[in-house]
Formats: structure tokens, C-alpha cells, sequence
């Protein structure tokens, strides 16, 4: 059942990122990622609490996109474009994605 409420968020949240902004699309928007690159992204491991992956971005802190009983979840970028997204269960990092990060 939690994985598959996981994969729903992650589905949900992939389609709230597909929406039009001011009539353009997602690919045609600039993409204004924090400065999080791809070598911490690899960084990120799953166990991990949300203060590790803080530390691991250089002490950015994500916003918070939902949140139940034992899950929530985490973002950096913009409500519009999610750069970086981390859900925990149980308060230990059990997904990690990204999208747009530099190398």
C-alpha cells in the first residue's frame, strides 16, 4: 500500500510539473533550479533524514509538497518546477528524484 501511494504522489506531482505557466509549456520555460548539482543529487542515499539531504545540498532547505501520518515529502525549485524532490516515510529518505540539477 505505501508503495503505491508513493507512486501516485510521484505521478501527481510529475503532472502538477506538465501544467502551462503563462500559456508555455514545460519545455519552453527556463528552468531556475537552487544551486543543487547533480554530484550532491548522487550524493543523496536512501536512509537518509531530511537534515542529511540539507546538509548534502549545502544547507538548503526543500518545501514541504505533502505530508500524512508517518509520510512527507520535500522539494526545491519552485512551486512551478520541482528541481529536486525527497519523500520520507517514517522520517528516513525513501525516494529521491530530479530533474534540470547541472552536472
Amino acid at each position: 500500500m505505501k508503495k503505491f501511494f508513493l507512486l501516485l504522489l510521484l505521478v501527481f506531482s510529475t503532472v502538477l510539473q506538465a501544467e502551462t505557466i503563462d500559456g508555455k509549456p514545460p519545455f519552453a520555460r527556463e528552468i531556475n533550479c537552487p544551486p543543487i548539482t547533480y554530484d550532491q543529487y548522487l550524493k543523496i542515499k536512501q536512509g537518509m533524514t531530511y537534515d542529511e539531504v540539507v546538509a548534502t545540498v549545502g544547507g538548503l532547505d526543500g518545501f514541504e509538497i505533502a505530508r500524512s501520518a508517518n509520510f512527507v515529502s520535500y522539494a526545491w525549485g519552485s512551486p512551478a518546477f520541482y528541481c529536486l524532490t525527497a519523500h520520507f516515510i517514517d522520517g528516513k529518505l525513501n525516494i529521491v528524484s530530479q530533474a534540470g540539477l547541472k552536472r
